[in-house]
């Protein structure tokens, strides 16, 4: 039970920081404002973002759902980020200084397939270490 909760509120404040990120306004002066460099580090920060936010959502339904065999929680959890994702980077499109990106989309969606990949294999990388105990 103690498990279940800690994940959801770490799941509710991580959405909510990445929020507070994305959404930020980004203005001429802003320590945010892009340079080229800049703009690829922040790009590139998407991957690993979108994944841990889907390593929540997946483990959180694992731990949630007594219902529901593994495949589906595990697809259940990468559509919620996705589409907490999407909804984001919509969002961005009515923020002053920012838009909305297919490319971040694309880097959003590789972090989430990267965290389903890890979830898939788990299981596989448990099993060879058990076999060679």
């Amino acid at each position: 039970m103690l498990l279940k909760r800690a994940v959801w509120m770490t799941l509710a404040t991580y959405s909510l920081v990445l929020a507070a990120i994305c959404l930020m306004p980004i203005g001429g002066d802003s320590p945010l404002a892009a340079t080229k460099t800049r703009r690829l580090i922040n790009n590139m920060l998407h991957v690993p973002a979108f994944a841990l936010h889907a390593w929540l959502c997946i483990l959180a339904l694992r731990l949630a759902c007594a219902r529901g065999t593994w495949p589906t929680r595990l697809a259940a959890g990468a559509a919620i980020a996705w589409l907490y994702g999407l909804a984001l980077e919509i969002g961005q499109g009515f923020v002053p200084g920012r838009v909305s990106s297919l490319g971040d989309m694309v880097l959003n969606t590789i972090g989430i397939l990267s965290a389903v990949l890890i979830a898939l294999a788990l299981p596989w990388l448990k099993a060879i270490r058990s076999d060679g105990e």
